[in-house]
């Protein structure tokens, strides 16, 4: 009895929180540390989206660093539902070639209350393959209508990492798009010469 009344209750204040409007509610969620901004993440998909907003004041110092990595952070952000800015997302050319995409996972670990990271990083990587075999079984008219998991060809867990590799064929092209739509002047096209 006091289980069915604690349930109802967490239900009826979160339907309080998404109740409110996006402007208050994002006036809440600024005053939350990154702990608790993302167990409200985990809770609903409004909280899950509202959380990553960029006006947030915790994310003011995140560094945009590329849309082909903020589409492997959207991907992994849909997998663990927590906002995309909490994952440590870099390109390691050095490292591999087929897998550049690295995502250290260890800073996740007092977010989601894991200890052991290489499990988490295999539960990662299974679930980003399973996102990829999804999209397999869509046809898209083009690549512009692709969702951010079109970005990623491959994922693999490597010990507390979870290492991708990227599909050249969308990757580039939506990179050569965005930049398009950001500067149309910057970028133009050639025909090749001839010999």
């Amino acid at each position: 009895m006091e289980q069915q009344l604690n349930q109802e209750q967490g239900q009826s204040s979160t339907s309080a929180l998404t109740g409110l409007p996006n402007h208050v509610l994002l006036i809440v969620l600024s005053q939350l540390d990154l702990f608790s901004l993302c167990s409200c993440s985990r809770s609903c998909t409004l909280l899950s989206k509202m959380a990553a907003h960029p006006s947030l004041p915790i994310w003011q110092k995140f560094k945009h660093d590329g849309w082909v990595l903020w589409d492997v952070r959207c991907v992994l952000a849909r997998v663990l539902r927590l906002p995309p800015q909490v994952f440590h997302v870099q390109l390691d050319v050095k490292r591999s070639h087929k897998f550049p995409v690295t995502v250290t996972l260890h800073n996740l670990r007092p977010l989601l209350g894991v200890t052991d990271t290489e499990e988490l990083a295999e539960h990662v990587s299974k679930a980003v393959q399973d996102q990829i075999a999804r999209l397999k079984r869509w046809r898209f008219s083009s690549w512009q209508q692709l969702p951010p998991a079109a970005s990623i060809s491959c994922c693999r867990a490597d010990r507390s990492t979870a290492r991708a590799s990227l599909h050249p064929e969308v990757a580039v092209p939506r990179l050569v798009h965005l930049l398009q739509q950001a500067a149309p002047c910057a970028i133009m096209y050639r025909e090749p010469l001839m010999p």
